[in-house]
């Protein structure tokens, strides 16, 4: 007998709503359940409100940068979940 597991449940946070939906769609059908922000309190909100798996920033968010909103919710909300960042900049200073 084969178990399996729940679907990984992502929080999405890109506020290029066709970027978002692109990434969405494809993560999708890939068995990836993903819910979508597209500002810095959105997002908040949406980790405060309830637990997921893996959560995606975009860096450059029109409310706050996506690494100050980070950092803000991995010291004062508690986020444990790991979280990977996406951005258009491309110097070697933001990569690292």
């Amino acid at each position: 007998m084969k178990l399996h597991a729940p679907p990984l449940r992502l929080l999405l946070v890109e506020d290029d709503v066709d970027v978002a939906a692109g990434i969405g769609e494809y993560l999708n059908r890939h068995g990836v359940s993903v819910d979508f922000a597209y500002s810095a309190a959105q997002a908040r909100a949406r980790l405060e409100a309830q637990p997921f798996d893996l959560a995606v920033l975009d860096v450059n968010l029109p409310d706050q940068n996506g690494m100050a909103l980070c950092r803000s919710l991995k010291n004062e909300g508690g986020l444990r979940s790991p979280v990977l960042f996406l951005t258009a900049r491309d110097a070697l200073d933001d990569k690292l």
